[in-house]
């Protein structure tokens, strides 16, 4: 489950549209905006990537996207991976002329 309200004032707050988030996620608009709506659940490596665009703190991400410490245990991010998260958070920001702060 999602809190859908804090989701949705953590992309106003970056000032992103849902074609923003398509590009960074790598789905479609269309699929961001089930995602959005509740109709389908996103996916850890999503929340994550989220996670990092939106520069939540781990608690704000577990409060959004509700997840708790077994979920957390389960999640083996490498390096690398946290690395390629870093890099299209990058270029999305870079594409759209913002700063991360």
């Amino acid at each position: 489950m999602v809190d859908l309200e804090r989701l949705k004032k953590a992309i106003q707050k970056k000032g992103l549209s849902h074609s923003d988030i398509a590009k960074a996620l790598g789905i479609t608009r269309s699929c961001v905006s089930h995602k959005m709506r509740g109709v389908i659940d996103f996916k850890v490596s999503e929340v994550y990537l989220l996670a990092e665009l939106f520069g939540l703190s781990n608690k704000e991400r577990e409060e959004i996207f509700l997840m708790d410490e077994k979920t957390e245990n389960q999640i083996a991010k490498t390096s690398e991976e946290r690395v390629a998260i870093a890099v299209e958070v990058v270029n999305l920001l870079s594409t759209k002329k913002c700063t991360i702060d």
